[in-house]
């Protein structure tokens, strides 16, 4: 009877250890094949998906000590009994065991490789972001300075143009500069970049090209700016010479005419010697009508050349020409003075008043002609900014621009008396015409200042609009980037036992899930900022599209994952079903899962029959709820008959 026991536990003890040798040999060969397999990565997600795997490989390693160990026990009770082949079973639990003890070195060597290739690759992936990021400051920066240096106002005046001066040459030294330093960081970065060998940057399309043409256009766009200065100070240094030079040549003549005058004045004898020494003075008006010609020669001249006013005079061609027919008249009343001196004498009083009040008169035409000369001239130079196009990009730029419009209203608003004394002097001097002209510009030139301020508003409103989108859609983005980092950390942070994995993962599914209406929300911050124009956003350097890919890789992460916990149950229990065969029933799962709630709702379970060829009413598919509910869960444990609901004859 012992004899018997004793064959009865051999038998039962051997095939125990036939069946554990099996499965420990087969799973050392596919883990063998897996140690073995070279380590290949070119990408982020590849190193970061080959930790996980390799980690799940630890894990099963260490799981897997204790069968070995339980073999190696099975070995030494079947030799306590004396099998007559137990040197045969206890040499092939040695070899299991060392078969296992051998996966180690290879193991730790693997993990070393996997580990050196992401750290490669993330410093790729830094290298590309860091050159997307300095391009990107580039070409920005190239924009705004373009756009800052186009503008072409250096002033109206001598004076003011060589002012400005200074203040050109300090902006194209701190313009060359900065681009010179993002030009330099784009430059650096591209270097790293091609010291790595990073391949394609998803982050950007900027070349270093691209860069070099920004930087280059800004340095042209200097160079032009510049050329234009030199011009406008070469121009109005010919034009203040010129109008220098037409000063002093009509204070000339005006002098001139006055010693004439007094020549003339100053004739002595009697009449015929008066007469001759007069006529010998004049000339019949030869000399001042040859002075005449040569001022408005250079009048024309002037005029030619773009010059308008001339702040060192108030005499013009048509005043000259009236002072030098006032000379003519003035000879033609003394020599007819002479040839009737009686008569002269009696009326030589009232001619004397006479002259005095025309020349009172012909001063005061003359003030009004200048003093309506110089407001046309202010109202023509500084109010021509009033008709340029709004340009702004930013409520700071509309704000300096309301500032320049309320400095010029401002001024406008202290030439008020001088108008007003202007309009009260054209309704007594001899032409008061040229007033309709100054009139017609004073409102015109309000006209136009009241449309630019409405202009400006509008502008700014604008400006505060697309502010308001942006800072909403960085709201939007920022919180999305914590979502997706804190559910990232989860995700990272999942460990324990399998089930406890398998449970937490689908619950950080359905969290995920919560982050497709947060990618929509920035989906359509983006798009109002897009419809709005808006191309830049000081708040944030996330992207919609940035954002929405890196919610996909979590979605695929916990996917995988979950995939490979999934694995590990169902060889864990040996229970025959294949992993290839729970991945499909877990994708048919996932595929109905549309609210990726990890259970099936019953528009779910409605579609998924109909698949299926089935239309169930609404009083069955209740049924069907009802008595399978619990079978509506997703599940991996392929020993769990939840995995499957017989519906009239139709499993599922």
């Amino acid at each position: 009877a012992q004899y018997l026991a004793r064959m009865e536990e051999l038998d039962l003890l051997t095939k125990r250890f036939a069946g554990d040798e099996r499965d420990l040999n087969a799973w050392l060969d596919e883990k063998e094949a897996y140690v073995a397999a070279a380590v290949e990565i070119d990408s982020l997600m590849k190193g970061q998906y080959a930790k996980v795997v390799h980690h799940s490989y630890d894990e099963e390693y260490a799981h897997r000590a204790e069968r070995v160990a339980a073999l190696a026990g099975l070995a030494g009770e079947i030799a306590a009994l004396d099998h007559a082949d137990k040197a045969a079973i206890e040499a092939q639990a040695a070899a299991v065991q060392a078969r296992y003890d051998a996966l180690k070195s290879g193991a730790d060597a693997k993990r070393d490789a996997i580990d050196a290739g992401l750290r490669a690759e993330q410093e790729k992936e830094d290298a590309r972001i860091a050159y997307a990021g300095a391009a990107t400051d580039l070409e920005r920066h190239a924009t705004e300075a373009l756009a800052a240096i186009a503008d072409r106002t250096f002033g109206f005046t001598l004076d003011a143009v060589t002012a400005h001066g200074d203040v050109l040459a300090a902006s194209d030294a701190e313009q060359t500069a900065a681009v010179d330093e993002r030009h330099a960081a784009v430059a650096a970065a591209a270097a790293k970049c091609d010291e790595l060998a990073c391949g394609e940057n998803a982050h950007t399309a900027l070349s270093v090209a691209d860069g070099d043409a920004s930087r280059q256009a800004v340095v042209d766009a200097l160079a032009a700016r510049r050329t234009d200065y030199d011009a406008e100070l070469a121009k109005q240094q010919r034009w203040d010479a010129a109008r220098l030079a037409f000063a002093g040549d009509a204070d000339a003549f005006v002098a001139w005419l006055a010693e004439q005058r007094k020549a003339v004045g100053a004739a002595e004898g009697d009449a015929d010697a008066r007469t001759a020494a007069i006529r010998a003075i004049h000339q019949d008006g030869a000399p001042g009508a040859a002075k005449v010609a040569e001022l408005r020669a250079s009048a024309d001249a002037m005029q030619a050349d773009g010059v308008v006013g001339n702040e060192h005079t108030g005499l013009t061609v048509p005043l000259l020409e009236a002072r030098n027919a006032q000379f003519d008249r003035f000879v033609a009343s003394a020599l007819a003075n002479i040839e009737d001196e009686k008569e002269a004498e009696a009326k030589e009083a009232e001619a004397a008043a006479a002259a005095a009040a025309a020349e009172q008169q012909e001063q005061e035409q003359f003030d009004f002609q200048k003093a309506a000369k110089v407001l046309l001239n202010w109202l023509a130079s500084s109010g021509a900014f009033l008709t340029e196009p709004v340009a702004a990009s930013s409520t700071d730029e509309v704000d300096a621009l309301k500032a320049e419009l309320a400095a010029f209203n401002g001024e406008l608003a202290q030439r008020e008396p001088e108008y007003a004394a202007l309009e009260a002097k054209a309704a007594t001097v001899n032409d008061g015409s040229l007033f309709d002209t100054v009139r017609a510009k004073w409102d015109e030139t309000k006209e136009l200042a009241a449309k630019r301020a409405a202009a400006l508003d509008e502008e700014r409103a604008t400006q505060e609009a697309n502010e308001a989108l942006r800072v909403a859609f960085a709201d939007e983005a920022n919180a999305l980037r914590t979502f997706l980092d804190e559910q990232s950390a989860k995700l990272a942070a999942t460990s324990g036992d399998l089930a406890a994995q398998k449970d937490a993962l689908a619950a950080l599914a359905t969290e995920n899930a919560a982050g497709e209406a947060k990618v929509e929300a920035t989906q359509a911050k983006q798009v109002a900022l897009d419809d709005a124009g808006v191309n830049d956003n000081p708040h944030t350097n996330l992207t919609a599209d940035q954002l929405q890919r890196e919610y996909k890789s979590l979605l695929d992460a916990t996917s995988e994952k979950q995939k490979l916990v999934d694995e590990e149950i169902a060889a864990k229990a040996d229970s025959g079903v294949s992993p290839a065969q729970i991945a499909e029933w877990r994708a048919v799962f996932s595929h109905f899962d549309k609210d990726k709630s990890q259970t099936l709702q019953d528009y779910e379970l409605r579609a998924c029959l109909n698949s299926l060829g089935d239309d169930p009413s609404d009083a069955e598919l209740k049924s069907i709820v009802d008595k399978y509910k619990n079978c509506l869960l997703y599940t991996s444990d392929a020993a769990d008959d939840r995995i499957s609901v017989d519906l009239g004859g139709r499993r599922i």
